[in-house]
């Protein structure tokens, strides 16, 4: 029999469905998201890995954003009122030991590692990518707008690092808020073109 590898990815509204145990307690203490991400892998055959799991807010809020939770206790951001370009580069820097949710999810994972049972693994939490913490910062459908309407204030957002260059991508800003020449971008019918193209092969 053949086997392959999988990833078996399991969340705080999975754990807390097998559980019992509430999102906001989930949520509330690393013992407790360690032994619920625990009893749920126990009823699946004890694959996986244990992790800090704080959803796709955690970067947003060590900007500063504010945290709200739903009824169920799941997590989301406050709109945080960002609407332009100065605005965005006005933001501080993101405080990752901070008391927000990156600096819990450090404290997560070092409680993990000197806690958890010795034939589990611990992931490093998960990293979320740089458009979805610009959307959970911004508000998804104001910053798919700003894709057309304000293309900058979408990279600011981003990587607040765009005046020396980013790190993130391979674009650098002028002074006037254009890009400069050694920018990798692409003009509005060589993308169209692009997207074709991708279309064609899918």
């Amino acid at each position: 029999m053949e086997k392959h590898p999988f990833f078996l990815f399991i969340d705080a509204p999975f754990c807390s469905s097998v559980t019992g145990v509430s999102m906001t307690e989930y949520y509330g203490s690393a013992a407790t998201m360690m032994e619920c991400q625990l009893q749920a892998y126990d009823r699946i055959g004890g694959y996986g890995f244990l992790y800090a799991d704080f959803g796709v807010v955690a970067e947003g809020t060590a900007y500063g954003a504010e945290l709200k939770r739903d009824s169920m206790g799941a997590l989301s951001l406050k709109p945080s009122g960002i609407e332009t370009l100065e605005e965005a580069l006005a933001l501080p820097p993101a405080d990752i030991f901070g008391n927000n949710l990156m600096g819990e999810s450090l404290r997560v994972m070092e409680y993990m590692s000197t806690h958890k049972p010795a034939d589990y693994e611990l992931e490093t939490t998960r990293v979320i990518a740089p458009f979805t913490a610009a959307a959970m910062v911004r508000g998804i459908s104001d910053l798919c707008a700003d894709i057309y309407e304000d293309p900058e204030l979408v990279l600011a957002l981003m990587d607040r690092e765009l005046a020396s260059g980013s790190d993130i991508l391979p674009v650098r800003l002028k002074k006037d808020g254009g890009f400069t020449a050694s920018s990798s971008v692409a003009e509005e019918e060589q993308f169209l073109k692009l997207t074709r193209h991708v279309q064609k092969k899918l």
